[in-house]
């Protein structure tokens, strides 16, 4: 299907300032009130002030909830407390601006990521842009804004590999950033390799697989060890399994999230019904969603929590994740029935 010019200027500015809205939405909801809630409030924020002003990596382990002390990945507390130090102290109220500059930079990443002529492109960055987890007030200081952007930077590196030479070295030290961000960056980064060693680019995902172990985990998780410090808090243990957690959580799931939003998975379905040569071309990618997806249910069989609240509190931000990786395939998806892309050689 051809789209007349004048149609394809009017989507294209359309979406641009779509993108641009999500990002001043963003603003707007973040640069009006500190920090001050949630899990800034009760472990990043505290781990980035006591960073912030004694400089002393130990702080890193401190948190403000209940229990012992527990080392996480130290990249976001190590941003926070950097810019802190750059800009004159430690101040939640200036630090926001970070968020709208992040979401800002995860639509940019999403817009690389996408194998697709410019609308489809920037459908993508106005999607990613637009996502309620930027215009939750809730979640200011959470780290997952900073590594959805080394996911999608990541992500982008893909369709090079075939051509540039050192985009492995890029998506590898992307996913490293991502590991050191959050621990599920690691989780992903095993879903990445995976879907690399899925798509046949096995020396990639060798390569990728290496660097997130050596230089991603390794060193910090030494770190913590040497000064006699856990790896966090768990939420989950083995020895908490039950499977009558899942027919809760499934039940919350089912009322909450898929009957409420089930005409935005129906059309997401359809799309993908409906685009055959970008469904085979991101086979790995749709796979890797739906097994990391799966793996995050099945995981609240063996949480510590009260398996619905646990499930109430976090599970927008664990789908953040595939969500994010699944914006470029369904916008590739829609720009196919519009200009079908070539067969993958």
């Amino acid at each position: 299907m051809t789209i007349p010019p004048p149609v394809r200027r009017a989507t294209i500015l359309t979406l641009a300032l779509l993108l641009l809205a999500g990002v001043l939405l963003c603003a707007l909801v973040h640069l009006r009130m500190p920090w001050i809630a949630g899990d800034y409030l009760a472990s990043w924020g505290v781990r980035a002030r006591g960073l912030a002003r004694t400089g002393d990596l130990l702080s890193l382990s401190r948190m403000t909830l209940p229990g012992p002390a527990g080392a996480y990945p130290p990249l976001w507390p190590l941003l926070l407390a950097g810019v802190a130090r750059l800009t004159g102290g430690y101040d939640e109220l200036r630090l926001t601006a970070l968020f709208p500059l992040l979401c800002l930079l995860a639509a940019l990443f999403a817009i690389q990521s996408t194998s697709a002529p410019l609308p489809g492109r920037l459908l993508a960055g106005a999607a990613v842009a637009l996502l309620p987890f930027y215009r939750t007030p809730l979640y200011g200081g959470y780290a997952e804004a900073l590594l959805v952007v080394f996911l999608l930077a990541a992500f982008s590196e893909v369709d090079r590999l075939a051509t540039d030479r050192i985009a492995v070295l890029r998506m590898s030290a992307f996913l490293v950033l991502a590991t050191l961000t959050k621990r599920e960056g690691f989780l992903v980064a095993l879903f990445f390799v995976a879907a690399l060693a899925f798509a046949r680019r096995f020396r990639e995902a060798a390569v990728a697989g290496a660097a997130t172990v050596i230089l991603g985990v390794f060193p910090w998780s030494l770190f913590f060890h040497l000064a006699k410090i856990p790896l966090g808090r768990d939420d989950f243990q083995l020895a908490a399994f039950d499977l009558a957690k899942l027919g809760l959580v499934g039940g919350y799931l089912l009322e909450h999230v898929l009957v409420p939003k089930g005409l935005w998975l129906a059309g997401a379905i359809a799309i993908l019904a409906f685009s055959p040569v970008t469904r085979r071309r991101r086979r790995a990618v749709l796979l890797s969603a739906l097994a990391y997806v799966a793996l995050l249910f099945l995981s609240m069989a063996f949480t510590l929590q009260p398996p619905v609240w646990h499930a109430q509190w976090s599970w927008d931000r664990l789908v953040l994740v595939p969500i994010v990786f699944l914006i470029p395939v369904l916008a590739e998806c829609v720009s196919e029935q519009f200009s079908p892309p070539s067969e993958p050689a």
